[in-house]
């Protein structure tokens, strides 16, 4: 390495495109070669890093900038060397000497960036000198640039590949896998190497795509990847490959369970088990006897045996656990059964049109509800259930008449990866009366789209909505039609009180001291028929937009706000500046 301490034009106080310029100058980092001063400019350069995470093209811009008031000055003190090589020379010691030292992966990478930069800029300099350059440090090189380094100097054919083997070897028996498996993938080893113990090297590097791409087309081999990944307890990233491989999540049975049994926790912490029982018994069975297996390990077996008598869970074979069957054998007896009480699920005994809250056996169910009868609608009447497109005319003169309609969806929830359910209801509310659109009657018929599309592009009817764009991308459709005079509640309750919680129920809360319940958010809305608390609860989640933007309306009219700059017109897949943010968002993570 050269180590020239150049008397070079200082230009220690470059302007910075950031905002929080380091302390330190970038002509010191890239020129003095000083031992003592190297270390220290890294040791700063690596603070500046942690603190103030800079983007990669932060770094490279200044040191580019540096570079270009200074290139033609470079000191040549080797023969034949161009300012080029000195440059090379310098900026790969910096990359090795950050590498060494565990200086932050962006410092220490920006350097090998800045490398692509300059051999790109002076390509008339490049000569085989340079190319040597890039010769004799290949192998020291951090294994993730190693490609993009070999293709920037040409030397990806000249190398020895093989020249790695040993390193690999070394570094799998230390166990630092992922080091290993970036060598082998950016030096195309994988030949030299076991299939099964790759794919073991790369799972443990979290090179989940990488491990897949091993097994795509061997049935063996993918049971192996979800075997592996089920061990390192990457189950549900497992999940993720299984249409990658052509199959549905049925041919990886062991899999299925793990991911059912990890959802059941979560249910079982968040759920009343009158709720549990409501959510699975129609698709999920298999959930419903593993829910009845923890019940038992519990001791909790009027509950347990009350589930079983309901669904016949012991007989169509959904209870597998061995030692549960043998606790419940003398309660299932045909003669002389052991007692138990037996206990209704008082979702359906007393179903009702109130929040679901009020129904369960709960002692303190919180705060006072809201309720359509509060606001002047009987649930009888008012809510109106559509399950055929004969009445479409009649509606649209009443949302037409009204002049601002509350939409919402509700759609079952997935209770594992993989799943992914169509929008099963869609309410639309005027002030007076709810409309609950079945889909799964209805279907996307022309008569449907036809009316629901008009109602959307209609600039004389406000739409009010709450989420709604992501609600109706639900399912496998996942572009809508132009949403035309929309208003988003939460962006309105924003501009009034900009706090943190702005979900419907925590606008209602603090509007108007009521609670709105949620216990449906998690439900079974493809059963049929719902329930009368499932129906109030669809109601209200629309009818209640209409009630809160009212209120706001009022609040924020009487502090001189316009309430026509919350209207909108968008499409359901996003608004164009939003696609393009997004767009930026996700470049500025890309690395070299």
């Amino acid at each position: 390495m050269s180590n020239t301490n150049s008397s070079l034009p200082n230009t220690s106080n470059p302007s910075q495109t950031s905002s929080n310029p380091p302390p330190f100058s970038y002509h010191s980092l890239l020129f003095d070669t000083h031992q003592n001063q190297t270390s220290q400019n890294l040791t700063v350069l690596h603070t500046y890093v942690q603190q103030t995470n800079p983007s990669f093209k932060v770094l490279e811009d200044e040191m580019i900038k540096v570079i270009r008031e200074v290139y033609d000055q470079l000191p040549t003190t080797i023969p034949d060397q161009t300012p080029l090589d000195f440059l090379l020379n310098r900026l790969i010691e910096l990359h090795l000497i950050g590498r060494a030292r565990n200086i932050n992966t962006l410092a220490h990478r920006s350097f090998l960036k800045v490398v692509s930069i300059v051999i790109n800029e002076y390509k008339r300099d490049f000569t085989e000198k340079s190319k040597a350059i890039g010769l004799q440090y290949w192998t020291k090189i951090d294994p993730l640039q190693l490609k993009p380094f070999l293709s920037i100097f040409n030397i990806a054919e000249e190398v020895n590949h093989e020249e790695m083997l040993p390193k690999v070897r070394q570094l799998r028996s230390q166990n630092k896998s992922a080091e290993a498996v970036n060598y082998i993938i950016a030096l195309n080893l994988q030949s030299h190497f076991d299939t099964k113990d790759m794919i073991r090297m790369f799972i443990g590097a979290s090179k989940f795509k990488e491990a897949a791409a091993l097994v795509v087309s061997d049935s063996k081999l993918q049971q192996f990847f979800m075997d592996e990944m089920m061990a390192t307890r990457n189950s549900s990233k497992a999940a993720d490959f299984i249409k990658d491989f052509g199959k549905e999540i049925t041919d990886f049975p062991e899999l299925l369970e793990t991911l059912q049994k990890g959802a059941l926790r979560f249910h079982m912490k968040n759920d009343h088990w009158m709720k549990f029982e409501e959510k699975f018994y129609t698709n999920h069975p298999q959930m419903l006897g593993y829910f009845v297996e923890a019940l038992v390990n519990e001791g909790r077996f009027d509950q347990a045996l009350s589930i079983i008598k309901r669904h016949d869970l012991v007989n169509l074979g959904y209870i597998k656990n061995k030692y549960v069957l043998d606790v419940l054998k003398p309660y299932l007896k045909e003669k002389s059964p052991k007692e138990y009480s037996y206990l209704e699920n008082e979702l359906f005994s007393k179903d009702d049109y109130l929040p679901t809250e009020k129904i369960l056996p709960i002692d303190n169910y919180g705060p006072k509800y809201a309720l359509l009868v509060d606001f002047g609608l009987d649930p009888v009447k008012d809510i109106l259930f559509v399950d055929n497109c004969e009445g479409f005319e009649e509606i649209m003169k009443d949302i037409v008449e009204a002049g601002t309609v509350g939409i919402d969806t509700e759609h079952r929830f997935n209770t594992i990866k993989l799943e992914n359910w169509p929008t099963s209801v869609i309410q639309i509310s005027t002030r007076t009366k709810v409309y609950i659109f079945d889909l799964l009657k209805i279907g996307k018929t022309e008569e449907y789209i036809a009316f629901f599309e008009a109602l959307l592009e209609n600039k004389d009817i406000m739409k009010l909505g709450q989420t709604l764009l992501n609600d109706l991308k639900t399912g496998e459709d996942k572009s809508g039609p132009v949403i035309n005079n929309y208003v988003d509640l939460q962006k309105v309750y924003k501009s009034y009180n900009n706090q943190k919680k702005s979900s419907l129920s925590a606008i209602t809360e603090d509007l108007l001291n009521l609670g709105l319940s949620k216990c449906e958010q998690l439900s079974d809305w493809n059963r049929r028929p719902l329930r009368k608390a499932q129906i109030h609860y669809a109601a209200m989640d629309a009818f209640m937009l209409i009630i809160l933007y009212e209120k706001l309306k009022d609040l924020l009219e009487n502090n001189g706000v316009n309430m026509d700059k919350f209207k909108e017109n968008v499409t359901v897949g996003g608004t164009e500046l939003e696609r393009q943010i997004k767009k930026m968002k996700m470049a500025e993570k890309e690395v070299f």
